[in-house]
C-alpha cells in the first residue's frame, strides 16, 4: 500500500505519493508546507480522508485536555471553599 505525504497552504490540502519527489518539491516552491503526518492508504482520496480524521482526533484530544484541566481546577476550588466554610 502506498504512503502519502500531506501538504497544506492556507485552506488548501493536497496529498502526494511519497515517491513523487518532483511534485513534492514543486509544492514546497509554491509555498505549501509539508505536514508531519504521513498516511498509508489505497489511494490519494482515502489518504485525504484519513488525514482529516487524524486532524479531528487531535482537536477532540486537545479539547478533552483543556476541559479536563478546567474541571479539576474548579473541583479543587470548590473543595477548598467548602472546607473553609465548615472547618472554621
Amino acid at each position: 500500500m502506498p504512503h502519502y505525504c500531506i501538504y497544506k497552504k492556507d485552506k488548501h490540502t493536497l496529498v502526494v505519493n511519497r515517491a513523487d519527489e518532483s511534485r513534492a518539491t514543486l509544492l514546497i516552491i509554491q509555498g505549501y508546507d509539508k505536514q508531519f503526518e504521513e498516511v498509508t492508504a489505497t489511494n490519494a482520496e482515502a489518504a485525504l480522508l484519513r488525514f482529516r480524521d487524524i486532524c479531528q482526533e487531535e482537536k477532540t484530544t486537545d479539547s478533552a485536555f483543556a476541559t479536563g484541566g478546567a474541571f479539576v481546577a474548579l473541583t479543587v476550588g470548590l473543595k477548598a471553599a467548602v472546607n473553609s466554610l465548615f472547618l472554621k
